[in-house]
């Protein structure tokens, strides 16, 4: 992703704007960002599927992270990808336009984040979940943060599935380690 490409997504929000209407040029620009989305959602998942569990508890809980960072975009991407076609079909353009315009280099620096910490074998906790924490934020304010009910229809969980695996998450007791 070059800076062009993010230029050309702000030219196109700005007529958008402008215009007070949205057009279908937005979309493949959004599905080349979910590209990109799962692509490192891949890389990451076999990465993890390879040390997960087989390091301590610190790594663990890196790579948990990390993982998670990554859903968390490609969740976001999806909204904003369902607002735009709301909008159009509901005229409510250019409210979505704008909200993306700022929210995008939100977007983009945590996607080359997450691009970059790729490349650490087990990334600090802390910082992960910092810039995470950072991106949710930015992602709520500008309206393209997932509900819960969002995040079970785009991970195709149904609501019956997801009770009964934290009721049956109840019933597990953990044992202390201190």
């Amino acid at each position: 992703m070059s800076e062009s490409y993010i230029s050309d997504i702000n030219s196109l929000l700005d007529r958008y704007i402008k215009e007070k209407e949205i057009g279908d040029e937005i979309y493949p620009i959004l599905e080349g960002l979910l590209g990109e989305v799962e692509k490192l959602n891949l890389e990451a998942y076999e990465k993890i599927d390879e040390t997960f569990l087989k390091a301590n508890k610190q790594e663990d809980m890196s790579n948990f992270l990390y993982f998670h960072s990554i859903r968390n975009l490609r969740l976001t991407t999806l909204k904003i990808i369902d607002q735009f076609k709301l909008a159009k079909a509901q005229l409510l353009n250019p409210i979505v336009a704008k909200n993306l315009k700022q929210f995008i280099n939100f977007y983009v620096k945590f996607l080359f984040f997450l691009k970059i910490i790729q490349e650490e074998t087990f990334p600090k906790v802390d910082l992960i979940s910092k810039e995470l924490e950072k991106f949710r934020t930015s992602a709520k304010e500008y309206s393209f943060l997932c509900n819960t009910n969002e995040e079970l229809r785009y991970d195709n969980i149904k609501h019956k599935d997801f009770r009964e695996l934290i009721n049956s998450l109840k019933d597990i007791k953990i044992e202390s380690t201190h």
